[in-house]
């Protein structure tokens, strides 16, 4: 089988490793700093102009690929495990292009996965996700759960957390340690007969601010 990407006058064919066919043009991967497909693929003996590569991704994962790679192609994944299965291979082949869509998709999902992705920056490498991700983790609702006794992992499942340094948990609890304490002092000042369990609605407004404030995460 086939498939295509653009309009006619393509000159690069990309055999996926389920046999599929793609025909595309040369010049869009190198537009989109993608030629790493190329470079890392077997070169295939053709008997016409068209040049003819084979590649070890299976079709579906090479066909999203190339769809990120074409201008005005959009794909917003759903979820983190998405992204970063394909931030893998991009990262693999080195298209540069590809890795700089799917690095601006997760940053978007950083409030909402904010503890799987502290660890698939420290995996990654890459400092700046994971102190967002750090910080977005102190949140009214996480610090008033972590205060409450209930665990900040709970509940989540997390394979990044299989492969890295064990004392980067240590540090994200310490750091949740240092927002509980700030917390519970803002409250106890504005409300000296607040002993403990608040409800979320019942925290004053400085103590949210006080969480809002700058503070470096080190790592």
């Amino acid at each position: 089988s086939n498939d295509a990407f653009g309009h006619g006058d393509w000159d690069t064919i990309i055999r996926s490793s389920d046999g599929v066919d793609f025909r595309l043009h040369r010049l869009v991967l190198k537009l989109s700093t993608a030629e790493g497909l190329l470079e890392k693929a077997k070169r295939i003996k053709s008997s016409t102009k068209m040049r003819r590569y084979s590649i070890d991704i299976d079709s579906s994962m090479l066909r999203i690929l190339l769809y990120i790679c074409y201008p005005l192609n959009t794909i917003e994944f759903e979820s983190p495990s998405s992204i970063i299965a394909f931030l893998k291979l991009a990262l693999e082949y080195n298209l540069t292009g590809v890795i700089a869509e799917l690095r601006r998709q997760l940053f978007k999902m950083v409030d909402q996965h904010s503890v799987r992705l502290y660890f698939a920056g420290i995996q990654l490498g890459w400092d700046d996700l994971t102190n967002a991700a750090a910080r977005h983790t102190v949140g009214i609702k996480n610090i008033l759960e972590c205060i409450r006794g209930i665990d900040l992992l709970n509940g989540l499942a997390i394979p990044e957390l299989e492969e890295v340094p064990a004392y980067t948990l240590y540090e994200l609890l310490k750091y949740h340690q240092r927002a509980q304490e700030a917390v519970i002092s803002e409250v106890g000042r504005i409300l000296p007969s607040w002993t403990c369990q608040p409800r979320e609605d019942e925290i004053p407004l400085a103590a949210v601010m006080a969480l809002g404030m700058p503070c470096s995460f080190e790592h």
